[in-house]
């Protein structure tokens, strides 16, 4: 058995990087070697070609003067209205992770990976129960066969001990590295 103590500097981009992992789990499972976009570019895209059709919308009601088109034009504004405050609660859910609690210990053995938090939670996954495990630009997250677990993640300035440990056991995991996607 082998203990890591979890680096306490967990920044901003990794917690971003969290997100959008945990945003994206079906593509990483179906194919984990594919860079994932941002959620809040994927947002923005959205909200911008919503704008773009709210300003058409607007100009047809003008010219046609037809009730419905302002009825499209009202949804759509909706909808943009709801994006925007899915990312500010996005948003404050990764101020809310930035301000907690970082610090914890893993446990490894050749059946487990036991995440044990200082504030008393703990997290167990079996090496047979996970799907892979995916290195990115600032972490690597253990990605479990089914989404009734959570994803684990960890800095990657403890990726070295990590890895070490599994290559001497002869652990038998899928290990995808997508840091290089991110350069």
């Amino acid at each position: 058995m082998m203990k890591i103590k979890l680096s306490d500097k967990a920044t901003k981009e990794f917690f971003d990087e969290f997100l959008n992992v945990t945003c994206c789990y079906e593509k990483i499972k179906k194919d984990p070697t594919k860079k994932i976009v941002p959620y809040t570019k994927e947002i923005i895209k959205y909200m911008l070609m919503i704008f773009f059709l709210n300003i058409l919308l607007l100009c047809a009601f003008l010219i046609l003067k037809d009730k419905i088109i302002m009825v499209g034009f009202l949804i759509d504004f909706i909808l943009m209205i709801i994006m925007f405050c899915y990312l500010l609660l996005v948003n404050s859910k990764l101020n809310k992770l930035l301000n907690g609690d970082k610090m914890g210990e893993i446990e490894l053995d050749k059946t487990k990976v036991l995440l044990n938090t200082f504030n008393g939670q703990s997290v167990r996954f079996n090496w047979t129960a996970l799907e892979a495990i995916v290195i990115y630009k600032y972490g690597f997250y253990l990605v479990p066969k089914d989404m009734k677990g959570i994803i684990l993640a960890i800095g990657i300035e403890d990726q070295k001990k990590f890895f070490n440990y599994i290559n001497k056991n002869k652990i038998k995991v899928k290990i995808v590295d997508n840091s290089k996607l991110y350069k």
